[in-house]
């Protein structure tokens, strides 16, 4: 199925002949993209990084996230996305693992 077809057929029906492109604030606009689709985490086909990482937990979505933009955001800044996925699978393997108990000897 071709992904980007559907998506462009969301939005065949929409009027855009009374838009003054004149009065458009491209500032505003570019602003509210990077906010509300951000390029480094929508690098999959059209699918949005919180897409899948909504369905997780906040640890394991955390995780996703840094994986998913590791050197998209910033390209130095690759290890240190990784490293805070791996800060985020440490946090969670340690809320689920059983609390170790100490011994008296």
């Amino acid at each position: 199925m071709d992904k980007n077809k559907n998506n462009k057929d969301k939005y065949k029906n929409i009027d855009l002949s009374n838009i003054d492109i004149d009065k458009i604030d491209y500032a505003k606009a570019l602003k509210d993209a990077n906010v509300n689709h951000p390029s480094h985490y929508c690098n999959i086909d059209g699918i949005e990084c919180i897409d899948v990482a909504e369905h997780f937990n906040f640890n394991i979505g955390n995780a996703i996230k840094y994986l998913w933009r590791a050197g998209l955001k910033a390209e130095d800044r690759y290890e240190e996305d990784l490293r805070k996925a791996i800060w985020y699978i440490k946090r969670e393997i340690s809320r689920v693992s059983p609390p170790v108990e100490e011994s008296d000897n």
